[in-house]
């Protein structure tokens, strides 16, 4: 009786950017301008100058203090000193402003978001004070301030400050303008985030219809939101939609950058996930082919990107009984993400975790226990004993030691995967469920039956309340409790507790299914050992 794999699943579905910080510095110059007079602005050519922006990066790189970076910064304007607010000269009190934002600016290009969003919240209430609320440049101070709360993960703030600037906006330029579109944009991204794809949807499509009004289908930002729109269509497992979605900013980004351009790979990437959740792995396969020989052309074999790539093809080909292309794809990705990460980097884990299922599969499974081993080592200084991917390691490391016929290392395995999981999730949880199944499948092997038994009468009752009767994971519990009650010549429960598994698994694949000609076969040999043992029974 062969133990069960856990699932796993591609990861990295697609990547939603904001518009940069340093691109919105020239909106900002360009209100200020309006407001003063570019003859008494003396720092424009400091903050639209490449030498002067990153002198300023330079001096944030070397100093510790933001006081003194200010010290520093100060000079460049001429009669100019750091000060509250003045009600009486206001136009000085946009340099401030304007200062404090700059460097908010710079200090989120260093990552450093606490600062930064110390420096954007400071540009704003000097600006709310000189300005009021409906001012586009208070607009672009909430909508810099999500950008940067965002980055944080903090990301009903984000979403707060998106829905600030949305408000401004659409009283100041009304619905079909630049602006309102990208702020419904990047709430959308925020709503994304959230697992609120309903309103991340309703979001996105406001931002297309405004784009295509304002640019038509061929542009760059029509393209982002059609990919945006498949990116949560694919969150709510509307799949034929998102593939749609996909291809129109496949089409879009060929038209207008060519087969050889980031966003083009990056739309053949999406198609390519949604493809492979539809279960159509050679379209999918192709279309991971296509992205990666974009991104060898592009970034080279050492690059995040290309290793992301050779990841997806691995897992296609794996679903696709391709297991020797498989593994060759995932050490690829698994050879380009120590070059770049190291051994301790979550990526770095994943390609050799994949490497381990497919080792499995082809039965290699010494070279799976030694992948699974490095992931578990990994996992346990990343997150240490108590965390969800250490039981799962354990768990895998067990299916691989019972595979080898290490029974008694394998239940060790299992027991530790099962402690955890019950600390971290209780009794009733589907991954206990499934521990408590795989220890029986083992116990079984090892002829201990009588716990076999309690195992896998654990995991039904465990998944007959939290999964239902007509799930496959219950069927799963039936079989393995049927055939633990067979070996124990228990006939009559093994012939019920096979046939509850044959029933749920017509109901959910039909007759043509491997699991259903499991159940029947099971049915098969315990009416014909009840056949025996009547005829012995009769016979004495």
């Amino acid at each position: 009786m062969a133990s069960d794999e856990e699932d796993f699943s591609l990861s990295g579905l697609t990547q939603n950017t904001f518009l940069a910080d340093s691109v919105i510095l020239d909106d900002e110059l360009s209100i200020i301008s309006s407001i003063l007079g570019t003859e008494n602005l003396d720092f424009v050519w400091f903050t639209s100058n490449p030498v002067g922006y990153n002198t300023l990066g330079g001096v944030i790189e070397t100093t510790t203090s933001n006081r003194r970076i200010l010290e520093i910064y100060s000079p460049i304007f001429p009669g100019y000193e750091l000060r509250e607010p003045s009600s009486t000269n206001p136009s000085k009190n946009i340099f401030p402003s304007l200062t404090y934002y700059i460097l908010g600016v710079a200090l989120h290009r260093k990552k450093d978001y606490k600062s930064a969003l110390e420096m954007k919240q400071k540009a704003l209430q000097i600006r709310l004070k000189l300005f009021g609320e409906d001012h586009p440049v208070i607009a672009l101070s909430y909508y810099s301030i999500g950008v940067t709360r965002f980055e944080m993960k903090d990301h009903k703030s984000a979403l707060e400050a998106d829905k600030h600037a949305l408000r401004i906006r659409l009283k100041l330029f009304g619905e079909d303008h630049a602006d309102t579109a990208l702020t419904y944009n990047n709430i959308g991204v925020t709503q994304h985030e959230i697992k609120d794809y309903k309103s991340a949807l309703n979001a996105h499509q406001h931002a297309l219809q405004i784009r295509l009004k304002l640019y038509g289908e061929y542009h760059r930002d029509t393209a982002e939101t059609y990919n945006n729109i498949g990116g949560t269509q694919y969150k709510m497992e509307n799949y034929k939609p998102a593939l749609k979605s996909d291809q129109h900013a496949l089409q879009i980004r060929l038209k207008l950058f060519g087969e050889n351009h980031s966003d083009t790979a990056r739309s053949y990437y999406s198609i390519g996930v949604t493809q492979h959740t539809m279960k159509n792995y050679e379209l999918a396969l192709k279309s991971y082919q296509h992205t990666l020989q974009i991104r060898l052309k592009l970034f080279g074999e050492d690059h995040s990107d290309t290793a992301e790539s050779y990841h997806s093809m691995g897992v296609t080909q794996h679903e696709m009984k391709d297991y020797k292309s498989a593994l060759e794809s995932h050490n690829h990705a698994l050879r380009i993400r120590l070059n770049l990460f190291g051994e301790d980097h979550p990526d770095t884990v994943e390609s050799n975790y994949e490497c381990g299922i497919t080792q499995h599969e082809m039965k290699d499974y010494k070279s799976a226990l030694e992948s699974r081993q490095r992931v578990l080592q990994i996992r346990l200084k990343l997150f240490g004993e108590d965390h969800p991917y250490t039981a799962e390691s354990y768990h895998n490391i067990g299916d691989t030691q019972h595979e080898m016929k290490d029974y008694k290392s394998a239940l060790e395995s299992k027991q530790k995967a099962l402690r955890i999981r019950l600390k971290l999730f209780g009794e009733d949880h589907p991954d206990t469920a499934l521990t408590y199944n795989n220890i029986g499948v083992t116990q079984y092997e090892m002829k201990d039956y009588k716990s076999a038994l309690d195992s896998s009468q654990h995991a039904l009752q465990i998944s007959l309340k939290v999964l239902g009767e007509n799930h496959y994971a219950t069927a799963r519990s039936y079989h393995i409790l049927g055939v633990t009650q067979n070996a124990m010549k228990d006939y009559e429960a093994a012939l019920d507790s096979h046939q509850h598994a044959l029933q749920i698994r017509l109901k959910l694949y039909g007759e043509d299914h491997p699991d259903t000609a499991e159940s029947y076969y099971e049915i098969e040999i315990t009416q014909y050992e009840m056949t025996n043992l009547k005829s012995e029974s009769e016979s004495e």
